[in-house]
């Protein structure tokens, strides 16, 4: 799947926890509003008959208006989501992740020579803008008006290091897509016994996750999943995570030792 369409989806996908949250927040506030003015404020009447009721209804216009605040700030939350969603990063399952961390690694190398550049034609100029180049005097004077105090150069040692630092993180991503690209579907990468059933970590290549197979186990078991970084997909029907070589180390090296720990 192209980055496009993975986010296409995960847009629609937030739209649509949205648009559920929002209808339920809306639904448990029209019913506390019907209730409240129901009650009209009477108070409740110790040892009345109507005591347990009126004690019911207050307890349910307290769990929904708590309910629909909750169901309110995940609608919120999913909105925002949705509309931030193509700031998202590069992900393994993009089919063209590889072409766009080399657009990426290429902007950021483009960057780091230009800094450079600035940085140079400022030393070697001693600080006089009006000597540089024409094409970098304005990009140096916009930066002096907002950097009053500066230190030796418009770009500072930590810009270049940090620009640095994401050239060498896209390199070594584009090196694990390499080897995740090498992986066969369906291949065992960790095995054991838990609680007396056998257990399999296999890869799904298709799916871009990493599968648990095993028959149903206890909660303690489930708690090693969680803690290695599984979740239960319930369009999946099984534990997954997200196929890459953090997931096949903590696999074999943690989650398999921890599960045969509970035999």
């Amino acid at each position: 799947m192209l980055r496009e369409e993975r986010l296409d989806n995960l847009r629609e996908r937030h739209e649509r926890r949205a648009e559920k949250a929002q209808s339920e927040a809306d639904s448990r506030f029209k019913y506390v509003d019907h209730m409240v003015d129901i009650m009209q404020g009477e108070p409740i009447k110790i040892g009345h008959h109507s005591e347990k009721r009126h004690r019911r209804d207050h307890e349910r216009v307290h769990s929904n208006m708590r309910k629909g605040i909750e169901a309110d700030k995940l609608a919120s939350h999913s909105r925002g989501m949705a509309a931030t969603v193509e700031h998202s990063g590069i992900s393994i399952e993009d089919d063209d992740a590889q072409t766009l961390l080399a657009e990426k690694i290429a902007g950021l190398e483009k960057k780091q020579a230009y800094m450079k550049r600035v940085n140079r034609e400022w030393r070697k100029c001693k600080g006089d803008v009006d000597k540089m180049p024409q094409e970098l005097r304005k990009v140096v004077r916009t930066w002096l008006e907002i950097k009053e105090d500066y230190w030796r150069a418009p770009f500072e040692g930590w810009e270049l290091s940090n620009n640095n630092a994401n050239i060498k993180r896209c390199k070594a991503r584009q090196v694990e897509i390499e080897r995740i690209d090498e992986i066969e579907d369906d291949q065992e990468v960790a095995s054991g016994t838990c609680e007396g059933k056998a257990f399999r970590f296999v890869t799904d290549t298709g799916d871009h996750r990493l599968r648990f197979e095993s028959p149903r186990l206890s909660k303690d078991a489930c708690k090693v999943l969680k803690r290695n970084g599984f979740r239960w997909s319930p369009t999946r029907d099984a534990w997954v995570r997200l196929l890459n070589l953090q997931a096949i180390s903590s696999a074999i090296h943690f989650a398999a030792k921890d599960l045969e720990r509970l035999s």
